[in-house]
Order: structure tokens, then sequence, then C-alpha cells
């Protein structure tokens, strides 16, 4: 895994466990207002979506839209 700031992302993992202080630890996605000119995508890539205020998670043919229950 890579420590938060670095800019190697070969081997596919992040590692946020020291991102933050000890009471503010999160992690903020992109933010997009339309997933429509997002390119290059991957199944698994997830971003904020600020026209719907909701998590979206792309699943390799669509845009699947996290919501609460």
């Amino acid at each position: 895994s890579l420590t938060v700031g670095t800019d190697n992302y070969g081997n596919g993992g992040i590692d946020f466990a020291e991102a933050g202080t000890a009471d503010q630890r999160y992690m903020v996605p992109p933010k997009v207002s339309t997933t429509g000119s997002l390119t290059g995508l991957v199944a698994g890539a997830m971003v904020y979506n600020t026209s719907l205020n909701k998590l979206q998670v792309y699943t390799g043919s669509g845009w699947e839209t996290i919501t609460s229950s």
C-alpha cells in the first residue's frame, strides 16, 4: 500500500491509516457535478456527485447510486 500524498499508484493501494488527525479521519472522494464527462473509467471507480448529493460507484457498464434505506 502507499501513503497518502504519494503519486505512485502502480500497485493500486493507498494507505489512509494515518490520514488526518486522530479525531478527523475521513476520506473525501473526487467531487463531480455530472459523471457524463468522465473518461477512462474502471469498475469500482467512486465519486461524490454534487448534483445528486450522493456517492456513486461505476460498475463497468454504468453508475450505481449509493442510497440509504
